[in-house]
Protein backbone atom coordinates (compact mmCIF):
# COMPACT_ATOMS: atom_id res chain seq x y z
CA UNK A 1 0.00 0.00 0.00
CA UNK A 2 2.91 2.38 0.61
CA UNK A 3 4.26 1.80 -2.91
CA UNK A 4 1.42 0.49 -5.05
CA UNK A 5 -1.31 2.95 -3.97
CA UNK A 6 0.81 6.12 -4.50
CA UNK A 7 1.99 4.76 -7.87
CA UNK A 8 -1.62 4.19 -8.94
CA UNK A 9 -2.55 7.70 -7.80
CA UNK A 10 0.37 9.15 -9.83
CA UNK A 11 -0.72 7.24 -12.95
CA UNK A 12 -4.25 8.58 -12.60
CA UNK A 13 -2.98 12.11 -12.00
CA UNK A 14 -0.71 11.89 -15.07
CA UNK A 15 -3.76 10.82 -17.09
CA UNK A 16 -5.69 13.85 -15.81
CA UNK A 17 -7.98 11.81 -13.56
CA UNK A 18 -8.73 13.13 -10.07
CA UNK A 19 -8.67 10.43 -7.44
CA UNK A 20 -8.55 9.97 -3.71
CA UNK A 21 -5.29 9.02 -2.04
CA UNK A 22 -4.94 5.90 0.08
CA UNK A 23 -6.85 6.54 3.31
CA UNK A 24 -4.87 6.55 6.54
CA UNK A 25 -6.87 6.76 9.76
CA UNK A 26 -5.66 9.60 11.97
CA UNK A 27 -4.10 11.61 9.12
CA UNK A 28 -5.39 14.60 7.17
CA UNK A 29 -7.20 13.38 4.05
CA UNK A 30 -6.62 15.88 1.26
CA UNK A 31 -8.33 15.54 -2.10
CA UNK A 32 -9.76 17.45 -5.02
CA UNK A 33 -12.41 15.83 -7.19
CA UNK A 34 -14.86 16.85 -9.89
CA UNK A 35 -18.50 15.98 -9.33
CA UNK A 36 -20.77 14.61 -12.05
CA UNK A 37 -22.33 18.08 -12.35
CA UNK A 38 -18.89 19.63 -12.97
CA UNK A 39 -18.52 21.20 -9.50
CA UNK A 40 -15.10 21.00 -7.86
CA UNK A 41 -15.05 19.25 -4.49
CA UNK A 42 -12.05 20.04 -2.33
CA UNK A 43 -11.23 18.74 1.12
CA UNK A 44 -10.10 22.29 1.99
CA UNK A 45 -13.56 23.66 1.17
CA UNK A 46 -15.15 21.02 3.42
CA UNK A 47 -13.09 21.87 6.51
CA UNK A 48 -15.30 22.75 9.45
CA UNK A 49 -17.76 20.00 8.48
CA UNK A 50 -17.96 16.32 9.29
CA UNK A 51 -17.71 14.62 5.88
CA UNK A 52 -18.73 11.15 4.82
CA UNK A 53 -17.22 9.73 1.64
CA UNK A 54 -19.76 7.15 0.46
CA UNK A 55 -18.39 4.65 -2.11
CA UNK A 56 -21.45 3.11 -3.77
CA UNK A 57 -23.04 1.77 -6.97
CA UNK A 58 -26.54 0.87 -8.18
CA UNK A 59 -25.46 -2.74 -8.73
CA UNK A 60 -24.37 -3.02 -5.07
CA UNK A 61 -27.34 -4.30 -3.05
CA UNK A 62 -25.97 -3.27 0.37
CA UNK A 63 -25.15 0.19 -1.03
CA UNK A 64 -28.71 0.74 -2.15
CA UNK A 65 -30.15 -0.77 1.04
CA UNK A 66 -28.37 1.85 3.17
CA UNK A 67 -29.51 4.83 1.06
CA UNK A 68 -32.81 5.59 2.85
CA UNK A 69 -31.07 5.69 6.25
CA UNK A 70 -28.18 7.74 4.82
CA UNK A 71 -30.62 10.27 3.33
CA UNK A 72 -32.38 10.53 6.70
CA UNK A 73 -29.07 11.04 8.53
CA UNK A 74 -28.11 13.75 6.05
CA UNK A 75 -31.48 15.47 6.44
CA UNK A 76 -31.20 15.34 10.23
CA UNK A 77 -27.54 16.40 10.58
CA UNK A 78 -26.76 18.58 7.57
CA UNK A 79 -27.68 21.76 9.42
CA UNK A 80 -25.24 20.75 12.19
CA UNK A 81 -22.29 20.58 9.79
CA UNK A 82 -22.58 17.12 8.22
CA UNK A 83 -21.92 16.62 4.52
CA UNK A 84 -21.74 13.63 2.19
CA UNK A 85 -19.73 13.18 -0.99
CA UNK A 86 -20.84 10.19 -3.04
CA UNK A 87 -18.27 8.20 -5.01
CA UNK A 88 -20.33 6.33 -7.56
CA UNK A 89 -18.86 3.15 -9.07
CA UNK A 90 -21.40 2.44 -11.80
CA UNK A 91 -20.03 1.73 -15.26
CA UNK A 92 -21.78 4.55 -17.14
CA UNK A 93 -22.51 8.19 -16.45
CA UNK A 94 -26.11 7.61 -17.55
CA UNK A 95 -26.73 4.90 -14.93
CA UNK A 96 -25.11 7.06 -12.24
CA UNK A 97 -27.18 10.14 -13.11
CA UNK A 98 -30.41 8.15 -13.36
CA UNK A 99 -29.83 6.45 -9.99
CA UNK A 100 -28.92 9.72 -8.27
CA UNK A 101 -32.14 11.27 -9.64
CA UNK A 102 -34.29 8.24 -8.70
CA UNK A 103 -32.84 8.17 -5.19
CA UNK A 104 -33.15 11.98 -4.93
CA UNK A 105 -29.65 12.25 -3.45
CA UNK A 106 -29.13 15.85 -2.27
CA UNK A 107 -25.31 15.66 -2.09
CA UNK A 108 -22.58 15.84 -4.73
CA UNK A 109 -21.49 12.66 -6.44
CA UNK A 110 -18.28 11.82 -8.27
CA UNK A 111 -18.14 9.08 -10.90
CA UNK A 112 -15.20 6.69 -10.56
CA UNK A 113 -13.42 6.18 -13.89
CA UNK A 114 -15.45 4.03 -16.27
CA UNK A 115 -12.50 2.86 -18.35
CA UNK A 116 -11.46 -0.49 -16.87
CA UNK A 117 -7.70 0.13 -16.42
CA UNK A 118 -8.32 3.52 -14.81
CA UNK A 119 -11.01 1.97 -12.57
CA UNK A 120 -8.48 -0.61 -11.37
CA UNK A 121 -5.97 2.17 -10.62
CA UNK A 122 -8.70 4.12 -8.75
CA UNK A 123 -9.53 1.09 -6.59
CA UNK A 124 -5.83 0.46 -5.93
CA UNK A 125 -5.10 4.10 -5.09
CA UNK A 126 -7.95 4.21 -2.58
CA UNK A 127 -7.43 0.69 -1.21
CA UNK A 128 -11.05 -0.15 -1.99
CA UNK A 129 -11.71 -3.86 -2.16
CA UNK A 130 -15.50 -3.86 -1.94
CA UNK A 131 -18.59 -1.67 -1.75
CA UNK A 132 -20.13 -0.10 0.18
CA UNK A 133 -17.25 1.75 1.76
CA UNK A 134 -17.72 4.64 4.15
CA UNK A 135 -14.88 6.98 5.13
CA UNK A 136 -15.58 9.53 7.85
CA UNK A 137 -13.59 12.77 8.10
CA UNK A 138 -13.68 15.16 11.07
CA UNK A 139 -14.06 18.95 11.00
CA UNK A 140 -10.27 19.39 10.78
CA UNK A 141 -10.03 17.23 7.67
CA UNK A 142 -8.59 14.21 9.49
CA UNK A 143 -9.79 10.76 8.45
CA UNK A 144 -11.33 9.22 11.58
CA UNK A 145 -13.00 6.00 10.45
CA UNK A 146 -13.47 3.44 7.70
CA UNK A 147 -16.85 2.51 9.15
CA UNK A 148 -19.49 -0.14 8.53
CA UNK A 149 -23.03 1.02 7.63
CA UNK A 150 -24.54 -0.27 10.90
CA UNK A 151 -22.13 1.82 13.04
CA UNK A 152 -22.21 4.89 10.82
CA UNK A 153 -24.75 7.11 12.57
CA UNK A 154 -23.12 6.66 16.00
CA UNK A 155 -19.70 7.55 14.54
CA UNK A 156 -21.13 10.63 12.80
CA UNK A 157 -22.84 11.76 16.01
CA UNK A 158 -19.55 11.49 17.93
CA UNK A 159 -17.81 13.77 15.44
CA UNK A 160 -20.75 16.19 15.12
CA UNK A 161 -20.85 16.64 18.89
CA UNK A 162 -17.10 17.45 18.98
CA UNK A 163 -17.38 21.16 18.23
Amino acid sequence: RDVVAPAALRKLSNAGVNALPFPRIGERYDFELTAIDGKKISSRDLRGKVVLLDFWAKWCGPCMAKMPKLKETHRKLNSRGFEIVGLNHDWTLDVAKRTIAQQELPWSNVLAPIERAQRELWLTATGTGSLPRLLLIDRDGVLRADVSPHKLEAEIEKLIDKQ
